[in-house]
């Protein structure tokens, strides 16, 4: 398909570094259902991007709300109506709202049993499957539930098979573990689905690109922590029990971040890394500005305090956890 180059880093208020633009046999959507700055500072949008374009049949198109009001892709200005696949990364259960006036607003049948062989499949994915999306099961085709790292190939293989038709896409996505068939109502709890969960190997992963308009303005995102050691009643790092995982710091330290001079390290418990003021020299020493997505107070001390202003901190935000010893007892809050 002949399509007329117009890359995202010439479009005003949407420069990036790190993108690029591709010409391949199929394209394939990415909707994130808000606004690009959240989408930019999201390491599951870029992640999914990266496999995208990583593959030699697919190039990635993206959609978000506050560009062309989600009715165009970023890349090439293509209509969601023009592309047999979408993938969609969804954070939490508000995005439904969002999701359904997009929907509406392309021309795409809003119900997933009311598709037909000329409709994108949608495939659902993000942080939502470790909180509740059974809200969103009847208007997606499919959805991934847990963390599709291991699954990415696969997934990515799947969508190269539009060119066969809606079906055939569906049938591949069917038979990866994790993919949930949502056609219509669901009746398997959500607790019930079988989530998944990537390797410690899967671990770092780095993002795809930079944005000043991103939120997290021009900071490179490398997740190295996945879950939570702690168990607080009220946060939905406490579904995977047990199933936290930290990065191989030598890992880390083979990736070449050298183009990105400042970083940000991702995850729910990033402070509890054990190697992580290791790893804050190791960049400090480079001359990156390092920032971190979490810190526990517990884990604080002068060393830690030294290492985080020469990163660039200038100030920490505490919160307390509860109002007294006998509520932190009953959420479970160390």
């Amino acid at each position: 398909m002949s399509r007329k180059r117009r890359p995202v880093s010439s479009t005003p208020g949407f420069s990036e570094t790190g993108t690029r633009t591709k010409d391949a046999a199929l394209a394939v959507g990415l909707l994130f259902p808000g606004e690009y700055r959240v989408a930019a500072s999201s390491l599951g949008v870029q992640s999914v991007y990266r496999w995208i374009q990583a593959h030699p049949s697919l190039a990635c198109e993206r959609f978000v709300l506050d560009y062309q009001e989600g009715s165009r892709s970023m890349e090439h200005g293509l209509s969601p109506r023009a592309l047999p696949v979408i993938a969609i990364s969804v954070a939490y259960e508000p995005d439904l709202f969002p999701l359904l006036r997009w929907l509406l607003a392309n021309g795409i049948p809003v119900h997933a049993r009311d598709r037909g062989p000329r409709d994108p499949v949608l495939l659902l994915g993000g942080s939502v499957s470790h909180g509740n999306m059974r809200p969103f099961l009847p208007f997606v085709d499919a959805a991934f539930v847990g963390e599709a790292d291991d699954a990415q190939a696969a997934i990515m293989d799947a969508f190269a098979r539009a060119s066969e038709g809606r079906e055939a896409v569906l049938a591949a996505l069917e038979g990866i573990p994790g993919i949930q068939r949502c056609d219509g109502e669901i009746s398997t709890p959500v607790a019930e689905l079988d989530h998944q969960y990537a390797k410690r190997a899967a671990l770092p992963c780095p993002g795809a690109w930079t944005s000043p308009a991103a939120e997290l303005s021009d900071r490179f995102l490398v997740e190295i922590t996945r879950g939570c050691p702690d168990r607080c009643h009220f946060c939905v790092m406490r579904h995977p029990r047990g199933r936290f995982r930290v990065c191989s710091a030598d890992a880390l330290f083979d990736l070449d971040l050298s183009p990105w001079p400042k970083l940000g390290l991702v995850g729910a418990a990033v402070s509890a890394h054990p190697r992580l003021k290791e790893i804050l020299e190791h960049f400090v020493t480079r001359g990156h500005q390092v920032g971190l997505s979490s810190l526990r107070a517990d884990v604080l001390d002068d060393e830690l305090a030294v290492l985080l202003r020469r990163a660039g901190h200038r100030s920490l935000t505490v919160a307390a956890d509860a109002p007294s010893q006998v509520l932190r007892d009953r959420i479970e809050k160390g």
